[in-house]
């Protein structure tokens, strides 16, 4: 059976999934946070259930909109590319939002302790119903989840080319314009799910999520979800992007800048002095942030720009004050991709490294 829950609230979610595990543990369950990430989803997959909130943002880093899961209901009935979930659940904490959805439909309210007991119901009837008609169960794999589509290439071009043996036994797992809150989102979800294999041991997963403060804020956001003494805490664990895992940004580490590390800072200075050439790469905002100790930088008596010549980076490293545009990262894993073996081992080298650490983790 395929569940789909559109919602963006990580509390949420948590609890939904784990209504939804007491009834069985052999159930598919995907989550987005949006309305558009909703129909990307529904255009590939025939969903039995869906499970729907009301306050729902159109677009990821939106804000939620009152008629969010209404507007989404009617997308569903116009838009014929769409695959109708055979149930549709409303779920809401906000009762001044209940006109905002269909009368067709059961809606749920949050704050009411029997939404976890008529859920429970709907759940059990769905699985009956759809015993012999519905997808077979999924036997989930140790899974590597990242923040965008790119990224997850990336990191399946690595592991094929340093841990070769392990790329069927690992599912990647990503969607255009993730981000590092989706990758939260999916981590809540995988905690709460508690996969298991044939032997009853727990299913690992990795959160690979960038360094810098979208990566931070989403690491808070788990930890925050998900108990670090609970038994859904041992199925995960967060890699965080760090200077360690690209040997190139250590020595402006050193000399007092701390780049926030993403896959694209794991690249060495030739490809990126190869991006600079195809207008691949743009200024960085805010560069005093990049300073870390900013008491070392007299702002009164010489520039920024005079302050970051003063620490004496090289060339190779001064080129990494510069950042990746976002409608470049496509263009440069394609060419990544399109490199010889050898000289793709050069490129990714220093991705030898963490995708090591991340099986090592998935399995054991």
């Amino acid at each position: 059976m395929n569940i789909l829950i559109v919602d963006d609230d990580n509390d949420k979610i948590a609890k939904i999934v784990s209504v939804i595990k007491a009834v069985s543990e052999k159930i598919n369950i995907d989550t987005v946070i949006d309305s558009i990430s909703a129909q990307i989803q529904l255009k590939r997959i025939k969903y039995d259930l869906l499970i729907l909130d009301l306050l729902l943002p159109i677009r990821s880093n939106q804000e939620p909109v009152p008629n969010g899961g209404e507007l989404l209901l009617k997308e569903i009935t116009r838009n014929k590319t769409l695959k109708t979930p055979t149930i549709i659940v409303g779920i809401t904490q906000f009762e001044e939002y209940k006109n905002n959805f269909s009368s067709i439909w059961k809606l749920l309210f949050f704050n009411d302790y029997n939404w976890i007991t008529e859920l429970t119901q709907i759940i059990e009837h769905t699985e009956r119903s759809n015993l012999f008609t519905s997808d077979l169960y999924k036997q989930k794999k140790p899974t590597i989840i990242v923040e965008g589509p790119t990224d997850a290439i990336i990191i399946r071009e690595a592991i094929q080319l340093f841990k070769p043996e392990f790329l069927d036994k690992i599912e990647i797992k990503s969607q255009k314009s993730a981000g590092a809150s989706w990758v939260a989102n999916q981590i809540v979800v995988w905690a709460n799910s508690l996969n298991k294999d044939s032997d009853g041991k727990l299913i690992k997963c990795v959160g690979l999520l960038d360094g810098d403060q979208a990566g931070i804020d989403a690491n808070t956001e788990i930890n925050r979800v998900i108990k670090t003494d609970s038994s859904s805490a041992n199925s995960f664990k967060i890699f965080k992007l760090k200077p360690d895992y690209a040997e190139n940004i250590i020595p402006i580490c050193q000399k007092g800048l701390t780049i926030p590390i993403t896959l694209e800072e794991l690249y060495p200075p030739k490809l990126w002095r190869y991006a600079e050439t195809k207008n691949w790469l743009e200024e960085r905002s805010k560069m005093d942030v990049l300073l870390k100790d900013p008491k070392d930088w007299n702002k009164w008596d010489e520039t920024l720009k005079d302050y970051i010549n003063r620490i004496g980076l090289s060339s190779d490293e001064s080129i990494y004050l510069k950042t990746f545009k976002l409608s470049s990262k496509e263009k440069v894993v394609k060419y990544i991709i399109a490199l010889e073996n050898e000289e793709k081992i050069k490129i990714l080298r220093n991705f030898k490294k963490l995708v090591t650490d991340m099986i090592a983790y998935l399995i054991k």
